[in-house]
């Protein structure tokens, strides 16, 4: 999963002081717990195939058009379904990460629904949003001369877009478009509520960091992330599938583990010291075990969470996620601004 995390002060719409946690529902009432607005798939999803189609094949158990995020709760697996393609929670540490980085090795593109869901512990409130993801790994380039060979100032061209069309506060829910889109260098905000574009410098020329590793991105996504990244800035750990959700009501947090049976959780705490993770007290992803499109056992991102120093919540479901598929590259363009609306232009590189 792509973690949608935070850079602080973006996004104000959204109330972002670190935008970490998006998942993916619609239609469903406030009442509804969140697992159940994206029941599990009955088999794992898998490739679209490469014969061709008006788009991107469907996985068993994907939500057929018009149904959006919302599956009926009646329409649960049955727990043989939810066991098939389950490796347990017994898998050790080094080859679940072992297996994330040969996943991400195969990962060009990625396409999901996507529900991002805020609780805030101060203020007592929730605020979800609704919409859609894609995701773009051109690999490495040098950061100096954007070549894909360079060693010494390799830097990774990752890029992403999520359109959010739907708002959820309290018990209202209103259609409000709202886009983030990531292309390496600049983070774009477009508001459609505002018709304000706001382009956000957070990469400087030259720079080989990658912002959008766990913790540190523009929105928590875990996708793409290295295992020696994850070791040196974290302390990871394997745990059962069904942790991490005592924050919820006994409704939602059983909806919830529902959401993630037959998955493989992987708990990380920040080490000491590390100031771009000073806001970040847990991050938790969990991972379902599917085929790629040529058959090769692999992993997919199924819910990310994370948690802030102030108790702040994060929640980022995927479903309906489809490995190297076609896409639309004009989503992933930064340069434009519609007839009528105003531009806001940062840089954030700045000191």
């Amino acid at each position: 999963m792509l973690m949608l995390h935070g850079i602080a002060g973006l996004g104000s719409s959204l109330g972002l002081s670190a935008v970490m946690g998006l998942s993916m529902v619609a239609g469903l009432p406030l009442s509804a717990p969140l697992g159940t607005l994206a029941q599990p798939e009955t088999e794992p999803e898998t490739a679209p195939a490469t014969a061709p189609a008006t788009g991107p094949a469907t996985a068993p158990g994907d939500n057929p058009p018009g149904q959006e995020c919302g599956v009926d709760a009646s329409h649960a697996p049955t727990p043989e379904n939810l066991a098939k393609g389950a490796v347990g929670d017994g898998v050790p540490l080094a080859k679940l990460l072992d297996d994330l980085e040969r996943a991400n090795a195969g990962l060009k593109t990625l396409t999901a629904d996507i529900k991002y869901d805020r609780l805030f512990e101060i203020a007592g409130d929730r605020q979800t949003r609704i919409g859609s993801l894609v995701y773009f790994d051109a690999g490495q380039k040098d950061a100096a001369n954007g070549t894909g060979d360079g060693e010494r100032n390799a830097k990774r061209d990752r890029r992403f877009s999520v359109t959010f069309d739907r708002l959820q506060v309290g018990r209202r829910i209103e259609p409000q478009e709202l886009t983030y889109i990531f292309d390496g260098t600049f983070l774009v905000e477009r508001s459609g509520a505002e018709k304000q574009v706001v382009k956000r410098r957070v990469v400087a020329e030259g720079d080989a960091r990658d912002p959008m590793r766990i913790g540190e991105g523009p929105i928590p996504l875990p996708i793409g992330q290295k295992r020696e990244d994850i070791l040196a800035r974290f302390d990871a750990s394997v745990v059962p599938a069904e942790e991490g959700f005592d924050f919820a009501e006994d409704d939602e947090a059983a909806a919830l583990r529902q959401f993630v049976d037959g998955t493989r959780q992987l708990k990380l705490i920040p080490k000491p010291g590390n100031r771009d993770l000073d806001d970040v007290v847990e991050v938790r992803l969990w991972y379902r075990d599917a085929t790629d499109e040529s058959g090769t056992p692999t992993l997919l991102p199924r819910l990310a969470k994370t948690v802030n120093r102030v108790g702040d919540v994060a929640l980022v479901q995927l479903v309906n996620v489809k490995l190297n598929p076609e896409i639309d590259r004009s989503r992933l363009r930064t340069d434009e601004v519609p007839a009528g609306w105003s531009l806001i232009e940062q840089d954030l590189t700045k000191k």
